[in-house]
């Protein structure tokens, strides 16, 4: 009990010192955000831009797409999925597309696809 006492204070102090306390402008990017994301299956850049489009501040839409919880890969399997069964291109274009036009990182893109991959093969 001592040790897991001591495990949470240090967490706690984490969760304290490690980020300042959030507005009601973040908040609201962030309840936008997580809208988006359910109608879309949009890459975090993505997300970003389309809130400073919608004319959230900077830090407040950086901020909301940091508390969206780790959705990134997850979108771009999504993406790459409907790719693949919505055209013949290759795995290595529609990695390209994830990457050069929705704007996935090079290691979301792979994990995307890669998953798509196995989820078609499997009949899934």
């Amino acid at each position: 009990a001592a040790e897991i006492s001591a495990e949470l204070e240090k967490a706690k102090e984490k969760f304290e010192s490690s980020e300042p306390p959030y507005t009601e402008e973040s908040m609201d990017a962030l309840a936008h955000a997580l809208d988006l994301l359910d109608a879309e299956s949009l890459s975090r850049r993505a997300l970003i831009d389309r809130l400073i489009e919608e004319e959230y501040s900077v830090d407040d839409a950086y901020w909301a797409a940091d508390h969206c919880g780790d959705v990134w890969n997850n979108n771009a399997f999504l993406v790459a999925l409907s790719h693949m069964r919505g055209s013949d291109l290759s795995s290595e274009e529609i990695a390209e597309i994830l990457i050069s036009e929705k704007e996935f990182t090079k290691a979301e893109a792979i994990y995307g696809v890669a998953k798509a991959e196995v989820e078609l093969e499997q009949g899934r």
